[in-house]
């Protein structure tokens, strides 16, 4: 007799889901999410309801990325230790730019929901690639052992168009 043992997902980021908007208390919900890319049909929690991945993202090649959240209500996301998206509109699109060298790099997304709809996505544009949502190979829920250098380059950046020197298209 053979038994099939289909192997687990590696990567994802670690979700803790609190049952108020504002990220306090114990989680009443902590899981893996292989990415974020969520319209929440079904809900996890009643609303209002707020949402901390953490874990890490992996550069593959040194240049500039660009991270992007879509979220209706609010979201907030910071990478190697710099905030570098603020999207506090509902139904806000809004991206940030940080030059990296290959390697891991801390992410944390935070996100609130509390209107109607509960909708967040976590994008990027790798070097040379196109807008996508960040794949699960990208994600791990752990810290990067180390602390992971950050090329010199422009300054981080909060706004929905990126300086074209940067080299990449505008979403």
């Amino acid at each position: 007799e053979r038994i099939y043992v289909p192997s687990l997902p590696q990567g994802g980021l670690l979700g803790r889901y609190f049952p108020n908007p504002d990220w306090s208390g114990e989680p009443a919900l902590v899981r893996i999410d292989p990415q974020v890319a969520f319209y929440f049909h079904a809900l996890p929690l009643p609303r209002p309801f707020s949402v901390r991945w953490s874990g890490s993202v992996r550069a593959e090649v040194s240049g500039i990325y660009r991270f992007g959240t879509r979220s209706v209500d609010s979201s907030w996301l910071e990478v190697a230790g710099r905030p570098l998206v603020e999207n506090p509109h509902p139904e806000g699109d809004v991206v940030g730019s940080v030059a990296l060298e290959p390697g891991w790099y801390p992410v944390e997304l935070r996100y609130r929901a509390t209107g109607n709809f509960s909708q967040v996505y976590l994008d990027w544009v790798p070097p040379g690639g196109e807008r996508a949502t960040v794949p699960q190979s990208a994600l791990r829920p752990g810290a990067p052992s180390g602390v992971e250098p950050i090329a010199s380059a422009p300054p981080t950046e909060t706004a929905r168009d990126a300086p074209q020197e940067l080299g990449v298209e505008r979403w």
